[in-house]
């Protein structure tokens, strides 16, 4: 069946026109996006999804009609003004700036880290280019230290500067898409870059994925325009513009390699017709090397690539089925969903909504239809180049196919564009508002309501990537900042360092980071301890104030300490502060070590600052707490038992430390001295937070 339109004609790829696979694909996605189905139902659903798209696929083989064209060449509202298209532009701000910290409520760790280093750049400018176990490269930290210059630290800023790259990213969509396509194409491209839960998502997240979009839509609107400069003199301007975009996104985003290969496979094929000279391809290659080639020398000088190695999960003997699941549980999350409690991924349906789901399912089979055009080979070829990281790698990471954006919107808004044009002009408004505004309604509520449930609400779900301890403490703290003035947050004293998120959320009025606030201006000092401190430091610290936050893995627990800054406390308290921040490189390391990394880099800078913390039994406590959890993670048991011993003697008799310094002993042979620790454990322990008891009682066992 043919349907004829203003302009051409439209034969579907089933069922005479686009509207069967795309209403078949929607129901499909709404029941595997959010249908309570049980396993067995979802696959038979799967199953029928799967059985219209191969029937599609067959049907999409068929040639195009005579004079028919491509979804992406389509001017469906030829009367809409130019200037509507900035419109999405604008107003993509305001979903970026909409709850800008309360959407998250407190950072993931990794926010925590990545706003660390660009603290620390912003104080001391060091160069540093590979950031964090990942090794990301240094655009996103060395803008954000810039960004801090310009806008403190703060979880304000923490959240602005990624939505700041987000809408920069929109405004060069437009770029790309208004001089290349119809301006309905264009329209249809910026809403789904302007106002889906994908890009908005990856907007609100502080790491450097932030600046993979933005880089994107840099070199895409650079190869348009080097595309569009057919018989332009100027044309080997765009190719050296678009060689520097692409040399330079080595800089940007880890993945980028897979972005620039498919750059150049632009530059190297498409549009090979007509008058094109070759030779003007230079300037892109020359640009292209002339950043690409430094950042591959400075790679191999640091030893660029150990955590892609880690991931890697291409080698002999490796389970394949289970390298499949991994990949396959990617494509699931991109239309349908994977596990909500995962990092960085969606939490309610895919990252594309049943909606845009279905237009992209549609605008596959539609492009397969005009297979010969070049545009289409090579965005196929982009798209699967660009899932090639969540292919090779090992486990589910969401931001994986982050660069798979711009191509799944192209294929979405190609079947946007083959769906409505089969319809009468004012059929066609309506039914584009109708899917526009059920797309922006479940990608609203995608982020501002289960997104915000999931990670904005502080509880016991955050089992993992945030921690509800911190988020209780720096609630506290900005509370005691508001009511008493500026203080200092002594955090790098904790023994267990696992999360820095603390370091940006209390910036603004902490002393131990903001250098704009001596510590002589400080009323207060905070300190994050191991229950087991309390009796010891009230005893020392009358005045001070105490807030329990929560259980301590793997076990034990954390408690809050605010101490006023008096005049008999001052030069004790100012030795905690010397001391902890003597420990801050110490805390760099650590945030940087790859699990299994040898720590005596680690144990070398703590004990660079034993000279501020001897003497003092709480700092005491605090040195060898360090030295026992990094020693332990070697294996080291002389050094854990040394360690332990110390800890006992020079610092406070923590229950818990007596329980670590059984199980030592105990592992040793040493059952009486064994015994001897898990019984002053026990008897310290009186909120019974360790698992002294019960070791206690299956110490005989362990001799036998």
């Amino acid at each position: 069946m043919t349907l004829r339109g203003r302009e051409t004609q439209i034969k579907s790829s089933l069922g005479g026109h686009p509207a069967g696979s795309f209403f078949l694909f929607l129901a499909v996605n709404t029941l595997l996006s959010y249908g309570p189905l049980p396993p067995g139902a979802k696959y038979g659903v799967g199953l029928l999804g799967f059985l219209v798209f191969a029937f599609g696929l067959a049907r999409a083989l068929k040639k195009p009609a005579p004079g028919e064209k491509p979804p992406f060449e389509l001017e469906l509202f030829p009367k809409l003004p130019g200037w509507c298209l900035l419109l999405p532009v604008a107003f993509a701000v305001f979903p970026r700036l909409f709850r800008l910290t309360g959407l998250s409520a407190w950072p993931f760790t990794d926010e925590g880290y990545f706003s660390l280093y660009s603290i620390e750049l912003m104080k001391n400018w060091d160069w540093k280019f590979f950031f964090a176990l990942g090794q990301h490269p240094p655009f996103f930290n060395w803008a954000f230290a810039l960004f801090f210059k310009i806008v403190p630290p703060s979880l304000f800023s923490l959240w602005l500067f990624p939505a700041l790259l987000s809408v920069l990213a929109v405004g060069l969509a437009y770029g790309a898409l208004r001089p290349s396509f119809p301006k309905s194409f264009a329209f249809l491209g910026l809403f789904v870059a302007g106002f889906s839960f994908w890009p908005l998502y990856a907007g609100r997240i502080c790491q450097p994925t932030a600046a993979l979009p933005l880089w994107q839509m840099l070199a895409l609107a650079l190869l348009a325009l080097f595309v569009r400069l057919r018989d332009s003199k100027n044309r080997w301007k765009a190719a050296l513009a678009l060689g520097i975009a692409t040399g330079l996104g080595f800089y940007a985003a880890i993945p980028w390699a897979v972005t620039a290969l498919s750059v150049g496979l632009a530059v190297l094929f498409i549009d090979r017709a007509g008058t094109r000279k070759p030779q003007w391809d230079y300037g892109f290659w020359g640009g292209s090397a002339v950043f690409f080639l430094p950042f591959l020398f400075i790679s191999l000088h640091e030893k660029n690539g150990r955590y892609m190695q880690a991931l890697w999960g291409i080698y002999p003997g490796m389970d394949v089925a289970q390298q499949l699941r991994d990949f396959l549980s990617h494509l699931q999350a991109l239309l349908w969903g994977f596990n909500p409690r995962r990092l960085f991924g969606p939490v309610w349906g895919g990252f594309l909504n049943p909606v845009l789901g279905a237009a992209f399912l549609t605008g596959i089979l539609e492009c397969l239809r005009f297979r010969r055009v070049p545009l289409v080979p090579w965005a196929f070829l982009s798209l699967g180049l660009l899932l090639l990281p969540a292919a090779l790698a090992r486990g589910y990471d969401g931001f994986r196919i982050l660069s798979v954006l711009p191509f799944a919107a192209f294929f979405a808004v190609c079947g946007l564009q083959a769906l409505l044009s089969w319809l009468k002009s004012t059929g066609r408004i309506w039914v584009t508002v109708l899917l526009l505004g059920t797309s922006l309604g479940l990608d609203g509520y995608h982020l501002f309501g289960r997104f915000q449930q999931t990670w904005g609400t502080p509880g016991a779900t955050w089992d993992f990537g945030k921690l509800y301890e911190l988020w209780k403490a720096g609630d506290i703290l900005r509370d005691t900042a508001a009511k008493e003035g500026p203080g200092a947050v002594l955090f790098e004293l904790r023994p267990h360092l696992e999360d820095v998120s603390t370091t940006v959320a209390c910036y603004p009025f902490d002393s131990a980071w903001n250098g704009s606030i001596p510590f002589e201006s400080a009323r207060w000092v905070a300190v994050m301890t191991d229950a087991g401190c309390r009796p010891f430091l009230a005893q020392s610290f009358p005045k001070g104030r105490w807030y329990w936050l929560g259980p301590k893995k793997p076990y034990g627990g954390w408690m809050l300490a605010v101490i006023p800054i008096e005049a008999d406390n001052r030069a004790v308290l100012g030795k905690w502060f010397a001391a902890n921040d003597a420990l801050k490189p110490s805390t760099d390391r650590i945030i940087d070590a790859m699990p299994g990394d040898p720590r005596q880099a680690i144990l070398q800078d703590i004990f660079k600052a034993r000279d501020r913390m001897e003497g003092d039994r709480f700092l005491e406590t605090c040195f060898w707490g360090k030295v026992f959890d990094n020693a332990a993670l070697d294996g080291d048991a002389p050094v854990c038992l040394e360690a332990a011993s110390r800890c006992l003697a020079e610092g406070y008799p923590l229950p818990g430390m007596y329980n670590e310094e059984g199980v030592l002993l105990a592992r040793l042979g040493r059952y009486t001295e064994a015994r001897a620790a898990f019984g002053k454990a026990v008897r310290g322990d009186e909120m019974h937070l360790t698992p002294a008891w019960e070791n206690l009682q299956a110490l005989p066992a362990a001799k036998k």
